[in-house]
């Protein structure tokens, strides 16, 4: 897994990671469960660039991947439905 600290380039604010990068940071967890927690509001959200174009920025996948739970309680109520 590469190594994306949070006081690297890699997590400059307006950075954004792949949907490839996402699942491989999260130990290649798969696309609907994924997007099932996104809709949950237990990950953050993706941004589209295009219709086939999906990232997130860094600075919110670095957030959550350093206090997962902390990250859902201080984002609660922030999904896109009800999965």
């Amino acid at each position: 897994m590469p190594d994306y600290q949070l006081n690297t380039p890699q997590a400059d604010p307006i950075g954004f990671f792949s949907h490839d990068t996402v699942r491989e940071l999260m130990g290649g967890l798969a696309k609907n469960t994924l997007k099932r927690w996104e809709d949950q509001g237990r990950f953050p959200q993706r941004v589209y660039l295009s219709h086939n174009r999906v990232v997130w920025t860094r600075a919110e996948v670095m957030s959550y991947l350093s206090d997962p739970k902390g990250w859902q309680e201080r984002n609660a109520g922030r999904g896109a439905g009800t999965g």
